[in-house]
């Protein structure tokens, strides 16, 4: 495509930024709920799927992944205005309402406050990847089977010291095996 014919459709960059965006986001988060029956009631358990899915798109789809990644890690960009809006922060919160819809909360400990436990969780998750997603690009790994196995096995390992503290005593068995 000339970029005369680009711009024929775009009028700015900004403009073309910002539609790959919403279009690669709408995709993945299609991609990650087209099966929501396979989602689990206990959260760590769906965020081990939700990382599984996740690695299998950045599989088959590795340039829309990159893409992605890149645009939301480096947001110091000429394309941080957009990551400031509320049209991006709309995005990442429904995104992450409908990771948190249909969680039992009931397994949580009676005196954890299941709002800020779910956000430290999400903190932690959402920081992982970034940290491993970086190692990844530097290393040119991201798809490489043994570190996608390494890498699923340390959120294993973080969620279930997650569990550990925030779940009570008769939840903590670890069922924790996606593939």
């Amino acid at each position: 495509i000339t970029k005369g014919l680009l711009f024929y459709y775009f009028s700015s960059k900004q403009e073309l930024f910002e539609f790959l965006f919403h279009y690669s986001v709408k995709f993945l988060i299609e991609a990650i709920w087209s099966s929501p029956d396979r989602m689990p009631s206990d959260l760590f358990e769906r965020y081990l799927v939700v990382a599984a899915i996740k690695l299998k798109i950045a599989a088959q789809y590795p340039d829309m992944y990159d893409f992605v990644q890149y645009a939301v890690k480096d947001q110091d960009n000429e394309f941080k205005n957009f990551f400031n809006s509320d049209e991006y922060l709309h995005i990442s919160e429904e995104f992450r309402k409908k990771l948190h819809e249909g969680i039992d909360l009931s397994k949580f400990k009676p005196d954890i406050d299941t709002s800020k436990a779910l956000q430290i969780i999400w903190w932690v998750i959402e920081s992982f990847a970034l940290v491993k997603q970086k190692e990844a690009a530097e290393l040119n790994i991201l798809r490489d089977d043994e570190f996608v196995n390494q890498m699923m096995n340390e959120v294993r390992e973080y969620l279930q010291v997650l569990k550990t503290a925030f779940y009570k005593e008769e939840f903590l068995y670890d069922c924790m095996e996606i593939n």
